[in-house]
């Protein structure tokens, strides 16, 4: 079974479908996915609003979430690299 995550569409459908007060299950139906990727979605993607998700805002915790993950595999970070550094650059 293959991985992929919910597109854009689907993820702006998912909050207008739970503002709109409809179960995780009618919401995945709707959706064309699990209703364990929905639960799943908002439990990791919690809201700072009263209607429970928001689309942007789960896409940039996402963002963020990617971005700190693959970090870990860099082994110079960005700022270290004698390119970025001018003091490190010979003049001949």
């Amino acid at each position: 079974m293959s991985y992929h995550q919910l597109t854009k569409y689907q993820r702006n459908e998912l909050g207008a479908l739970r503002r709109a007060g409809l179960s995780m299950r009618a919401t995945a139906r709707i959706v064309g996915v699990h209703h364990t990727t929905i639960s799943r979605e908002l439990r990791r993607y919690p809201a700072s609003n009263p209607a429970g998700y928001h689309a942007r805002e789960a896409k940039l915790a996402l963002r963020a979430k990617r971005s700190a993950a693959n970090q870990h595999h860099r082994k110079l970070p960005t700022k270290e690299l004698p390119l970025n550094n001018p003091s490190t650059l010979r003049v001949d």
